[in-house]
């Protein structure tokens, strides 16, 4: 394994799910102004604050093949749901787009490392994000 940095600064990512660890990623993935869209049928609290303060967009609904296109710089499986997973892999490999898959290395194309404790607080983190609009 090769460890990389990205610039993902205006880069589209495309988040399915949302749920804790979709949340968790997107406050590890908001301080560097990527372009995010989340679709889920259901998301946590927080998600929808990012929503509300124009950080990401969310669509309420579950994720469509039609949804993945080759604009997206990556591609998130975190749904929670093996055969939906599954699915947002196959159709992220049909254009060309790395994804991650959550709990299943094998079908992603990268893995993600996991941050190291912080002093700040999670609550705080948010706030921070909430305070820089996007644009």
């Amino acid at each position: 394994m090769v460890p990389f940095i990205f610039n993902l600064t205006d880069k589209k990512i495309l988040v399915a799910g949302g749920g804790a660890e979709a949340e968790a990623l997107l406050v590890s993935l908001l301080g560097h102004d990527p372009e995010i869209v989340v679709i889920s049928p259901s998301c946590t609290e927080n998600i929808k604050l990012f929503k509300k303060f124009g950080r990401i967009k969310y669509e309420e609904r579950w994720i469509e093949e039609s949804d993945v296109d080759s604009s997206y710089y990556f591609i998130f499986a975190l749904t929670g749901d093996t055969e939906v997973n599954t699915e947002v892999a196959s159709y992220a490999a049909r254009v060309h787009v790395p994804v991650f898959v959550q709990d299943n290395p094998a079908l992603s194309d990268f893995c993600l490392e996991k941050e190291e404790e912080r002093e700040e607080s999670d609550f705080d983190r948010i706030k921070d994000l909430l305070r820089t609009r996007r644009g």
